[in-house]
């Protein structure tokens, strides 16, 4: 793939091919709180990435996201407020276990299923596809350390939960 973007987004306005809507906060990994927002494509012409492979599209059916899983004290660090795109596309990826895809955009879509690895992957290339060339490892290193203080803070709230039962 070497350090040029092998495939781009499409309809990429907010408000035209997609949207977002705040709807909730919740406590995160035990330690924090963050936003949770839904979103959602736009039809007829819904946000797409579009590669070599075909054309990509999250969930057709509205989604949540947290804007990434970076801890809150490394989002000051990491430019992730230009990356809302990828990260919408890696949440659903991740939490519907893959993407639509399609060799061609009126053709007809299926779902193809991606491993946790492989939605990384993509992270790391959409969002270098827009911009981010040298924030691409360290956001996917954010992302990752953001899973893992989520895991260690779920273990804790079940730990502090036992305890509290008497």
């Amino acid at each position: 793939m070497g350090d040029k973007p092998s495939g781009q987004f499409l309809n990429t306005a907010e408000g035209q091919g997609w949207d977002l809507h705040w709807i909730r906060n919740e406590r995160w990994g035990g330690f924090w709180s963050k936003a949770i927002y839904e979103f959602s494509l736009i039809h007829p012409d819904p946000l797409t990435w579009e590669d070599d492979a075909g054309y990509w599209r999250p969930d057709q059916h509205e989604a949540e996201t947290d804007l990434g899983s970076i801890p809150p004290p490394l989002r000051g660090i990491l430019p992730h407020d230009q990356f809302i795109i990828p990260f919408c596309f890696h949440d659903s990826a991740w939490r519907k276990g893959g993407l639509w895809f399609c060799n061609e955009l009126d053709g007809e879509w299926r779902f193809i299923q991606l491993s946790r690895r492989r939605s990384n992957m993509m992270l790391k290339r959409w969002v270098r596809s827009m911009g981010g060339v040298f924030a691409q490892w360290p956001i996917l290193a954010g992302v990752c350390i953001g899973l893992v203080l989520q895991w260690v803070g779920k273990g804790y709230n079940r730990l502090m939960k036992g305890r509290n039962r008497g």
